[in-house]
């Protein structure tokens, strides 16, 4: 018999709810080293959609792009490059690149399969000048913006990042003159923009 205020031992078997909701948003790093994984999703997403489903009837699925600050250092100064900010070799094969932005909300959740894989073609690749991205402060977005990106109370909510690069640093900004401290609310606009990027450098408490 066990003692009063000793230690014990309870085994507890935990499993998840059945055909519980599910909310999946892709978030994608759209520079252009990422085109062949933009490539390989644009075949698959019909794929994953069919695969979630098959795990939960009640799921949804959504997908949002990210690149960088659209100015120097950041971006690119030259006018040349801001409309199109990919390399000379891109334009001459017709690849498609979007003016640098830092997070767009391409398909807010749906349950739809179809247009969650339309919402992807749809998709171009983009470009930056420096190296690491701004995943960070497009992560906070999808992170305080459900009515925009359409987050269902009571759904398990699951966010994919996918990039092959580092992210910018606390007060990294800086060094394109953006000092206001970012004020962790939603900047996503009716055309579902992020348009705070040039106003707001991220803080470390963000993260």
């Amino acid at each position: 018999m066990h003692k009063l205020g000793m230690p014990a031992n309870i085994n507890i078997q935990v499993r998840p709810a059945r055909d519980y909701p599910v909310d999946l948003y892709i978030l994608m790093d759209m520079s252009r080293s990422m085109l062949p994984h933009l490539e390989r999703l644009k075949t698959i997403a019909t794929q994953l959609g069919i695969t979630i489903r098959n795990l939960s009837s009640q799921s949804s699925f959504g997908f949002g792009t990210f690149v960088d600050k659209p100015v120097t250092p950041f971006g690119f100064g030259a006018k040349r490059r801001q409309s199109y900010p990919c390399s000379f070799s891109d334009s001459a094969n017709n690849i498609p690149c979007d003016p640098t932005y830092l997070f767009r909300n391409g398909r807010p959740l749906t349950t739809d399969i179809k247009e969650f894989q339309q919402g992807i073609d749809q998709q171009n690749i983009s470009s930056n000048s420096d190296a690491p991205e701004g995943g960070l402060e497009a992560l906070l977005q999808v992170s305080v913006c459900p009515q925009h990106i359409g987050w269902r109370r009571g759904a398990r909510h699951i966010v994919v990042y996918c990039t092959d690069g580092f992210f910018h640093y606390a007060g990294d900004s800086k060094l394109a003159g953006i000092f206001l401290p970012n004020d962790g609310a939603c900047h996503i606009n009716s055309e579902n923009k992020y348009q705070a990027a040039l106003d707001m450098v991220m803080r470390r408490h963000n993260y």
